[in-house]
């Protein structure tokens, strides 16, 4: 028999187990925290009950053939999310036969070197592994809001159970594989140990990974997009210098996939082998390979080389005057043709459509070039097209169709959008608006590409806009200030003042009264203030003219039905079921809201 199993210890078997837990758990991104909490303790619950079963008594191989359907699901659905997260935001210039010979023979070897291969692979690679899953906690911190968590079982107590009916078969896979290669890790009870001890280890890993992603991204946006895990860590250090983590940590979740999904096809491929008397498991292993091969190229599409796309870099709609849209997009060419320049060729491109891939592809009709949205960092409404928060449907259909990113940067255009495309800069993705939207828990100021202000939105209609020294108090209440000058009245003059932020805003709510306190450390950029007044005087003049600011910004922002300031979070945060939040009517609370305002000033 040419099994290739091999003897292995129970700490090998353990670490191949976690990969593929947290293969099956991550990849794709599915459920919530207290789904995997109960499908983790369901599966723990039926892998005793089975271990049980086999101490007492021998089941006849046949019977094995029930699990080769669960697992080949288990080990199909990371490889198909791994194929299509790469296919989409990583490498969207290389096409499905690239990709394919990079994976299927990093699927192929292992399965075909056997079992002891997949385990002290699995052992040498686990903590790298799980330590570039954990550093998505710290990578994306700063996009951190505890609101996002809230309501915590949005769907009540029949959609956990559905949740957990689904992931339960992805928890109980890996298990299963593991007693199903027990004979290889030295019987059953090296078996059921290291059953344990992988779920002691992969179920904080998940976990941790699930409650940061929970809180770097609505429900909404998680559950459109495309490789959740990397998009977030690059819209994290999209704008930091320095290494970019997102290239190095994906390398590490590959293998994490791979050698999951190379264990559970090698237990499939060893049930197969023991039901019909198999004696070379090789070749069984190869086909199991291949029908995942098959399922790797449903997830890619084909794509042309690199020189033969224009990249759209920024995107301009505005009203049409004979269709719905004119959209205006600013390309370039990433590689020229031979014998040109390597200069690469800007291009402003204009076409009116009913939708943004309409006008991409009347557009391509036109050039010698495919558009290739993917590196599209830039999206700038219209004034008129934001105030009609059609933006919100036009996206709905462009994302997926011109695999555009949901953190592309907006910004709202009071001129003409052809001629502020190559120069504006914005910081709110479209992720927020979107999620604004959904949550109606706070609304956004987008700024304006003038520089001169803000465009206030209510969820995803523009009701407004602030200038730019109006914007200030919002940015400082809602802890995005980080540091600025101020012109401040004192003494019949106005007088600059240095502000830094010193840690979070609170907000305490209780019913129809709200309170904002925050905390800030100045200096006033005239020497001789402090002659005439004393350091608290100065700390609390400044301090009453900011909260006056704030109050008086809110009152006209209130008017306009726009919690820019985000007291609905703090209201979303006593909901722990979605049809409570949906009974208090915040929108309707914050109309009537009572709002005081405070500021500490530390000189």
């Amino acid at each position: 028999m040419n099994l290739r199993e091999g003897r292995s210890g129970g700490k090998e078997a353990a670490t191949a187990t976690t990969m593929a837990l947290l293969a099956c758990a991550l990849f794709p991104m599915e459920g919530l925290y207290p789904v995997t909490l109960l499908a983790g303790l369901l599966s723990w619950l039926l892998f005793e009950g089975l271990a049980a079963l086999l101490s007492h008594c021998t089941l006849k191989p046949i019977l094995g053939l029930f699990l080769v359907p669960l697992l080949l699901y288990a080990a199909a659905l990371p490889l198909y999310a791994t194929a299509a997260d790469q296919a989409a935001v990583v490498y969207p210039d290389a096409n499905a036969a690239a990709l394919l010979c990079f994976f299927i023979p990093c699927l192929l070897v292992p399965v075909l070197l056997g079992l002891e291969t997949i385990l002290r692979a699995a052992r040498l690679f686990l903590w790298p592994g799980v330590v570039s899953l954990l550093l998505i906690l710290l990578c994306a911190a700063p996009q951190f809001q505890t609101y996002r968590l809230f309501p915590i079982l949005s769907g009540g107590l029949p959609e956990l159970l559905k949740q957990t009916g689904r992931a339960l078969p992805r928890f109980l896979a890996p298990l299963l594989a593991l007693l199903s290669v027990r004979r290889g890790i030295h019987g059953l009870a090296h078996a059921r140990r290291s059953g344990r001890r992988a779920l002691a280890l992969s179920l904080p890993v998940i976990l941790s990974v699930q409650f940061g992603t929970a809180l770097s991204a609505s429900r909404g946006s998680l559950s459109q997009m495309n490789a959740p895990l990397y998009q977030i860590i690059e819209a994290a250090q999209a704008n930091q210098q320095g290494i970019r983590l997102d290239r190095l940590l994906i390398f590490f979740w590959v293998i994490v996939a791979v050698l999951g999904v190379a264990f559970l096809l090698y237990a499939a491929a060893l049930l197969i082998c023991r039901c019909f008397a198999v004696r070379d498991i090789r070749p069984v292993g190869a086909l199991l390979v291949g029908l995942a091969a098959m399922l790797f190229l449903t997830a890619c599409l084909p794509a042309q080389p690199p020189e033969r796309y224009l990249y759209v870099q920024h995107i301009g709609v505005e009203r049409g005057e004979s269709l719905p849209y004119r959209v205006t997009l600013l390309a370039n060419q990433a590689k020229p043709e031979e014998g040109e320049e390597s200069t690469p060729t800007q291009e402003i491109l204009s076409a009116e459509a009913h939708s943004l891939p309409e006008a991409a592809t009347m557009l391509e009709a036109e050039l010698p070039y495919q558009l290739n949205f993917s590196r599209a960092s830039l999206l700038v409404l219209s004034s008129e097209l934001a105030k009609s928060g059609e933006i919100m449907e036009l996206m709905d259909i462009s994302l997926d169709k011109l695999r555009l990113s949901p953190y592309i940067n907006m910004a709202v255009a009071e001129q003409e959008i052809e001629d502020l495309l190559a120069s504006p800069k914005s910081f709110i993705g479209f992720a927020q608006l979107r999620e604004s939207r959904e949550s109606r828990a706070l609304d956004l100021l987008i700024p304006l590409t003038t520089d001169t202000g803000s465009a206030v939105f209510s969820g995803a209609n523009m009701v407004g806009t602030l200038s730019q020294e109006d914007t200030l108090p919002v940015q400082i209440g809602i802890g995005t200030f980080q540091n600025g000058r101020l012109q401040i009245p004192i003494e019949n003059e106005k007088v600059s003042v240095t502000l830094r932020r010193m840690g979070a805003p609170k907000v305490t709510l209780e019913g129809d009264s709200a309170s904002l306190f925050v905390r800030l450390e100045a200096d006033a950029e005239k020497p001789s203030l402090k002659e005439t007044y004393t350091k608290k005087e100065l700390e609390r003049i400044i301090g009453t003219h900011l909260a006056t600011e704030m109050a008086r910004v809110f009152t006209v922002t209130q008017a306009m039905d726009a919690d820019v300031f985000g007291f609905g979070k703090a209201a979303i945060r006593q909901c722990g079921f979605m049809r409570e939040w949906d009974s208090k009517a915040w929108r309707a609370t914050f109309q009537r809201l009572n709002v005081s305002f405070a500021v500490e000033i530390h000189l």
